[in-house]
């Protein structure tokens, strides 16, 4: 019992992926502003309806863009018995036609809760696993919070 009760306290608290900076940007995305190539905030908002697959829109600022909107989607899955960690896979379109910045980007999450009840205190890492269109071979991670009433907010860097 007692080894079971350390091996879950390293993997719900010992497990956490920094940030990496990185100077190479990604060709494909324009870049307004050379000062945040590197930095990315994205803020998701979703409806609870169809749960666990949700919809909403999404803004992003920084390397992406400034105030750059679209549609959002995420699959919420992996949830543990307890309930307290969860793996969605979120998907972003862009229609930027303007600047010729339409395609999608596929963000993995690994989030944990320190209760069933996921605020104020949900967590987690994000990381960019594809992207099509001006996104194709992005790359990216970051953290994650999720404040109420449900949205995700990323925030991190582009490669």
């Amino acid at each position: 019992m007692v080894l079971l009760f350390g091996v879950s306290i390293f993997f719900f608290t010992g497990c956490k992926k920094e940030v990496v900076n990185s100077s190479v940007a990604n060709p494909n995305v324009s870049h307004a502003n050379a000062a945040s190539e590197k930095s990315v905030h994205i803020k998701a908002i979703f409806t609870p309806d169809n749960f666990p697959n949700v919809s909403g829109t999404f803004t992003a600022w920084g390397a992406l863009g400034n105030d750059i909107h679209g549609d959002a989607t995420m699959q919420i899955g992996g949830l543990t018995p307890f309930g307290n960690v969860a793996h969605c896979i979120v998907v972003l379109t862009f229609f930027d036609s303007e600047h010729n910045a339409t395609g999608t980007i596929t963000i993995k999450q690994e989030c944990q809760f320190a209760s069933i009840n996921p605020y104020p205190d949900a967590k987690g890492q994000w990381q960019i696993v594809s992207g099509t269109g001006a996104y194709a071979g992005i790359r990216g991670n970051g953290i994650t919070t999720m404040p109420p009433p449900f949205d995700e907010d990323m925030v991190g860097v582009i490669l």
